[in-house]
């Protein structure tokens, strides 16, 4: 059973008022600031999701004969997740986790996922620690690390951020092992992974040649291997 974190949780409460909650906010913007970055490390996420057929096969009964463009333009979870990282520019939603309609709103999206037939906490488990890893891959590959101070500022707010929706995070780098083990493992395609990643690719060209050389091996090969050899 997937346990549910309260969006009034004394442990998020307590974290929102503490003195170091706004340099660790700060540090999340710190780590997202620069040209694309947003949209690539997206497009990792997405790119990785896509080759997993286990994952891609967890949907709502309403959504499994359709692809909806908000699905493959990922407009409704880029607001989530802008919202949630405190970067979005609506005055309402911001503050990140310290404001309680975000934390409300991220319980109410983690009850709806944990309801969708087949569901697992590994399966959330690995998408949080996913985003979450998301942009420092994408920085790494770069050759943009993140200062030391910003990364402690970073993982301590993702932290608390994916907590939100059931998943609880380790360190950096056992995450980021955790990851690579689950994609190298189940990585492959489905008839939904190949026509979503088809589509994605038409739809977004320069966002997947980006994020190519971040995915982890596995996953980079199935993506290969369907869009022979996409090169933006």
């Amino acid at each position: 059973m997937i346990k549910i974190l309260s969006y009034d949780s004394p442990d998020l409460e307590q974290y929102a008022r503490s003195p170091g909650y706004q340099s660790d906010l700060a540090a999340v913007r710190a780590v997202y600031s620069g040209q694309g970055l947003l949209e690539t490390a997206g497009a990792f996420v997405f790119l990785t999701y896509l080759t997993l057929p286990a994952l891609t096969a967890v949907r709502p009964p309403y959504a499994r004969d359709s692809l909806a463009r908000s699905t493959l333009d990922g407009a409704a979870e880029r607001v989530f997740l802008l919202r949630l990282l405190g970067l979005t520019a609506e005055p309402a939603w911001s503050k990140g986790i310290g404001n309680a309609k975000v934390r409300k709103q991220a319980e109410m999206l983690a009850r709806r996922h944990a309801e969708f037939p087949g569901m697992r906490q590994d399966y959330i488990d690995f998408l949080a620690a996913l985003i979450a890893l998301a942009p420092l891959l994408v920085r790494l590959e770069a050759g943009q690390p993140p200062s030391s101070t910003h990364f402690r500022g970073y993982w301590r707010y993702m932290s608390a951020a994916m907590s939100l929706i059931t998943a609880k995070l380790s360190g950096e780098w056992e995450e980021e092992q955790k990851c690579r083990v689950f994609s190298e493992r189940n990585a492959g395609l489905s008839s939904d992974g190949e026509a979503m990643l088809t589509a994605f690719a038409a739809r977004h060209p320069e966002h997947v040649a980006a994020a190519l050389p971040v995915l982890f091996p596995r996953p980079r090969s199935v993506v290969r291997t369907l869009l022979g050899g996409f090169d933006a």
